[in-house]
């Protein structure tokens, strides 16, 4: 489920009629967006340095990372022990803010579960992640940009989201309450800083059944707990949150009956 190839994430795409249909209007296409991700993610210093050429390619917008002082990258570090701080990332808004944008209007700042060795019950571990996230809706928000690209993935062996890999052998259902629980902190912390943020996911409720060992029942499945976390998420989110499944499967559609 890598993001192995430069993807375009097509928002609100259903309400676009198919190429050569006789209801394709210009206002069909109002208010949709397209906008690019892949192994070319630029970090803010790049976009900067290239903003004029980038822009020559036919996007809305794209997805970016955003380095520390100490070259520590912010979608990579933001679930885990270290804990930054806003000034951390003080000349990646500098340059957010100095880039001259003109086409790409929506820009993501792409936040990850990594490093993700972190326990569910652990408040102080949990506080840092709180923290971080909000830092990065800090850094989005005074950076001009829309909002995350939030990847769920489970990168490299990594067992968020996985009851059957947690280390406390609790019930189910505890880790379920516990997980929707860090679910409203995460987003507490973020609408502290951005109450009117736009979150991509790259994965929604959707895999949380995933190859689960038994049918509809998430506890034997990798993504299991995803559901519980993002219950949290809307639960706690301002009126003024947007949030948006990219659902990453769809990337390779052509058609538009596999969207519908």
């Amino acid at each position: 489920m890598s993001c192995r190839l430069s993807v375009i994430l097509l928002l609100g795409l259903l309400g676009i009629p198919a190429a050569g249909h006789p209801g394709l209007a210009k206002d069909s296409l109002k208010g949709k967006k397209v906008i690019e991700w892949g192994w070319d993610e630029p970090d803010t210093k790049l976009m900067r340095q290239n903003i004029q050429k980038m822009e020559q390619f036919p996007f809305d917008g794209l997805v970016f990372h955003a380095m520390s002082g100490k070259g520590e990258n912010l979608s990579w570090e933001v679930w885990g022990g270290r804990k930054f701080a806003f000034d951390d990332f003080k000349q990646a808004v500098d340059d957010l803010k100095a880039t001259k944008f003109h086409r790409f209007t929506d820009r993501f700042l792409r936040v990850n579960i990594t490093p993700g060795k972190v326990d569910w019950f652990d408040d102080e571990a949990w506080a840092n992640i709180a923290n971080n996230f909000g830092v990065a809706a800090q850094v989005a928000k005074e950076g001009r940009c829309k909002g995350f690209m939030f990847d769920t993935e489970q990168y490299e062996g990594i067992t968020v989201f996985d009851y059957r890999q947690q280390k406390d052998k609790k019930k189910f259902a505890d880790y379920q309450a516990k997980v929707r629980q860090r679910g409203q902190e995460w987003m507490k912390a973020v609408n502290q800083h951005y109450p009117d943020i736009t979150i991509l996911l790259t994965f929604g409720y959707d895999v949380s059944y995933w190859r689960a060992k038994t049918p509809k029942d998430r506890s034997t499945a990798a993504y299991g707990l995803l559901a519980d976390f993002l219950d949290g998420v809307l639960e706690a989110c301002s009126k003024q949150t947007t949030i948006v499944d990219g659902y990453e499967f769809s990337y390779p559609y052509k058609e538009r009956k596999q969207f519908q």
